[in-house]
């Protein structure tokens, strides 16, 4: 019997940087479409989770998980994952190590 091959992609984006004038769920959605376009072919229904690393968003958005508000704007429907990971200048390392995590969780030993 033929094994099932699980496939991990990992992609980053960053919104501009600068002072503007911006809400954050707008630059988050930036930073989302940037890391999209990083992995050529990829369409928003290949995309089953959403790790988001941010710095400041729970300190400056009324939202608790900007997560799933990007996830509607960006009309993705994860099925795994859909979490916004704030460890300040850590945020990208952190998710990292999540997605890393996620991965080994349910990849077949």
């Amino acid at each position: 019997m033929a094994q099932k091959k699980n496939a991990v992609i990992v992609g980053g984006g960053t919104s501009k940087f600068g002072i503007r004038q911006a809400h954050l769920l707008d630059m988050i959605q930036e930073a989302a479409r940037a890391c999209a376009d990083d992995i050529p072919g990829l369409k928003p229904t290949d995309i089953d989770g959403l790790i988001i690393a941010t710095t400041m968003a729970g300190r400056h958005s009324s939202a608790l998980n900007t997560a799933p508000l990007v996830v509607h704007r960006l009309g993705l429907k994860p099925t795994s994952i859909c979490i916004r990971v704030d460890t300040l200048c850590a945020g990208s390392n952190s998710a990292i190590i999540v997605a890393k995590g996620l991965e080994k969780a349910v990849s077949p030993r």
